[in-house]
């Protein structure tokens, strides 16, 4: 009974980039999750909810002391603070919590330190095997990240998480049984926070000054290209924040460079584990939650330079192609700006616009070059450090570097920016300015626009049922692109009109090439793409011998992958048959009662007493996928308990021999008749039958009468799904439901 329920690789002497492994090695950060984890965890298992890894209590109030003493012997700009970090050693795989089933492990650690506000974690040994998931969040998993895969493993073997407000870290995890032993997770350091992050999650997010507008109000406007450049950045040791942004290339070249502030690299230099998150802003004007945030891990350095407070960095992993994620676009003129904007993470809170109407001046600020901007609405403060300026072309033309506190969201507010301009030839060494970077060509460009990430897309939705054409955003002019599909047979790819044709009913995942070439020289780009029905769930678990009227729970050990709309299950069917004849000894067909569970898809079952398959299969708009079975055959109960034909009163034997069922091709059938003509009823047996398959729909698909002892009948020409066999002979009806399946 059914229930619908890149890594980046750049030749200077060729000028192109691949993308492979690394282009989706990202992790997504929900910071307002509606869903609530219990003690149970992400993976809903019977942990013991009190096993927990406590660090005790730090003096917060001394360190902020310190922290205001310091700052007011020096006016040198600094990141914004909000940890101590605090040194560890922690195998999290010999501390967790462990449980498995047929195919996983399943872990689960729970870190308490005492009193914080917010705790980050970083791992100096972090290997995930293949198929492993991994989530980390707060108590209850108001902020979570995850899955985190094998896609974020790296050669250092480093990893740092994002920050999670409160005293309470989780870590829960799924490991196939098979590569357990090389999964590493190992904890060297802890942030332990003593400032708020993101202010108070639910309640406006009022970390930063009043006077602060968030990107979405009407003031950020036209601004959407610019925004989804602008990370907020957090030290390799999460003890401070900063912000920067990407920013494009006179190349055209898809490498992800990111302009920060000289001041947050001086304060901690160890960017290949300082952490980027984008996308982090409220979705509305007036906050009630933030967004998902899309968080990098890692960075090398490539040039900086004091006099502009400007530090150019790579991340380590480029963005992909469907994050939406911008390189904005830039300008080298000593002209000021009438107007622009400034979009950065003031106090680590959710990302912020603030707008000036005037333009800039050129001033010495702490004997670095700057413009000095006067704001008409918003401002900066600590931890806006980094963030791009924007002129009135919306193209960066610096990074903020610091501002007066004293005067913040006062009619004297104002915040000075390392120029742009002057950072270009910066100290006269590819180390020391941007020029060699930005414009790896030397063009001799003095601007150019935003750029989104180069990406393929496609005219359908996924997932791809019969048709689509793949184009590419943001593709170089003078290009030329041709395509080609991984599996030609089963989804083929005209390789100039890039129309692609699903083949053969298949299904699927298909890698979809574009190789470019033009004048920015020849690319390829990838992008996978799920082509029909979804896959088969893993085998289906449970009792195979369960006992007539009580309740059973079934499972299948992996979920299908495919755009799963919902999972279909079938339980052993009533035959279908007459009811028994009064005074029977024989007792009727009785139905499995079934319930799914919304949120974990699982099966649970008041047994009937007819054996037959428990399947599953998962179905998405393309159809339903391949069944996965487990044969139940219900304790107590004989074979004829419920039978399908009476002669004189009594119960007989089946009729025929029915095999194999499900069939792929073809369906035998045995007809019985050694049974009946030594039955007790001693029936005079007439060896002629009609045969009748029936489809779903019970429309007649074949018919046929034989006095043979035993049918063949070729089932390849038929669709995969349910039929009814209907035997008739002078005895009765007996009806069979078989399953097809190709």
């Amino acid at each position: 009974m059914p229930m619908k329920k890149t890594l980046l690789i750049i030749s200077l002497l060729l000028f192109f980039n691949f993308f492979v492994l690394k282009l989706f090695a990202q992790v997504k950060t929900l910071f307002s999750s509606k869903e609530r984890i219990s003690f149970q965890g992400k993976f809903r298992k019977d942990f013991n909810p009190n096993q927990t890894f406590v660090i005790p209590s730090i003096d917060s109030q001394s360190i902020i002391e310190k922290e205001m003493r310091e700052n007011k012997t020096s006016n040198e700009p600094k990141p914004y603070r909000i940890a101590e970090p605090i040194k560890v050693s922690i195998d999290v795989l010999k501390e967790a919590q462990w449980l498995e089933d047929l195919e996983y492990g399943f872990g689960n650690f729970v870190l308490v330190a005492s009193k914080a506000k917010s705790i980050s974690l970083n791992f100096d040994q972090f290997y995930l095997p293949s198929g492993t998931e991994l989530y980390i969040y707060n108590k209850n998993g108001e902020i979570i990240t995850g899955p985190i895969t094998s896609s974020e493993n790296n050669v250092e073997e480093l990893w740092g998480s994002w920050i999670y407000p409160g005293e309470m870290v989780i870590i829960d995890f799924r490991v196939p049984l098979n590569v357990k032993s090389e999964m590493k997770l190992h904890i060297s350091n802890i942030a332990y926070g003593y400032k708020e992050v993101f202010g108070e999650m639910v309640n406006d997010f009022n970390g930063s000054s009043f006077c602060n507008i968030n990107v979405l109000c009407s003031q950020g406007n036209g601004w959407e290209n610019e925004r989804n450049s602008v990370a907020l950045i957090l030290s390799s040791d999460g003890s401070a924040l900063c912000s920067g942004g990407l920013i494009n290339n006179a190349a055209n070249y898809n490498i992800p460079y990111l302009l920060t502030a000289n001041h947050c690299y001086a304060a901690n230099s160890n960017v290949s584990s300082w952490r980027f998150t984008f996308q982090a802003w409220s979705p509305t004007c007036t906050p009630t939650q933030n967004s998902v945030g899309l968080t990098f891990n890692g960075a090398t350095l490539k040039s900086r330079h004091s006099s502009t407070d400007f530090c150019l960095l790579q991340l380590n992993q480029v963005p992909p192609t469907n994050s939406g994620l911008v390189y904005s676009g830039w300008s080298k003129s000593s002209v000021p700006t009438s107007s622009g904007v400034s979009i950065t993470h003031p106090r680590g809170d959710v990302m912020k616009i603030a707008v000036f109407n005037q333009s800039p001046t050129q001033q010495l600020f702490l004997n670095s070059k700057d413009w000095k901007v006067i704001w008409a609405n918003g401002t900066v403060e600590p931890g806006s450090s980094g963030g791009p300026l924007f002129n009135n072309k919306k193209q960066i033309i610096g990074q903020v570097h610091g501002g007066d506190v004293n005067n913040i969201c006062t009619g004297n507010d104002h915040a000075y920016f390392g120029r742009f301009d002057l950072s270009w030839t910066g100290g006269g060494t590819s180390t020391t300015r941007l020029r060699n970077w930005l414009d790896p060509t030397n063009s001799g460009k003095m601007e150019i626009s935003a750029r989104g990430i180069p990406s393929i897309v496609t005219s359908a939705s996924e997932p791809l049922c019969l048709n689509s054409t793949f184009t590419i955003e943001n593709l170089a002019q003078a290009s030329n692109v041709i395509w080609s599909s991984s599996n030609p047979s089963a989804f083929s790819i005209n390789n100039i009109s890039g129309v692609g044709t699903r083949l053969n009913d298949f299904n699927g995942m298909i890698t979809i090439t574009a190789s470019i070439s033009g004048s920015s020289g020849p690319n390829t780009l990838i992008r996978t793409v799920w082509v029909g029905a979804p896959s088969t769930p893993g085998i289906v678990y449970g009792n195979s011998n369960p006992t007539y009227g009580t309740t059973q729970f079934y499972n299948f050990l992996t979920p299908s992958t495919g755009f799963v709309n919902f999972y279909d299950w079938e339980t052993p069917p009533i035959p279908l048959c007459p009811p028994p004849p009064p005074n029977s000894i024989f007792g009727p067909c009785t139905q499995w009662n079934t319930l799914v569970d919304e949120n974990t898809q699982n099966l649970s079952v008041l047994v009937g007493n007819t054996n037959g398959f428990i399947q599953v299969r998962a179905v998405n708009q393309c159809g339903p996928g391949l069944y996965s079975s487990l044969f139940v055959n219900v304790a107590n109960v004989n074979s004829v308990y419920c039978p399908c034909g009476y002669i004189n009163g009594q119960g007989v034997p089946m009729a025929a021999k029915i095999y194999p069922n499900p069939s792929t091709s073809e369906i035998n059938i045995d007809f019985n008749q050694e049974e009946f003509s030594n039955s007790e009823t001693e029936i005079e047996f007439i060896n002629s039958y009609e045969i009748e398959l029936q489809n779903e729909k019970l429309e007649r698909v074949l018919y046929e009468k034989t006095k043979r002892k035993s049918l063949k009948i070729q089932t390849e020409f038929l669709q995969s799904g349910t039929y009814y066999i209907t035997i008739r002979n002078e005895t009765g009806n007996y009806v069979y439901r078989i399953i097809i399946r190709h």
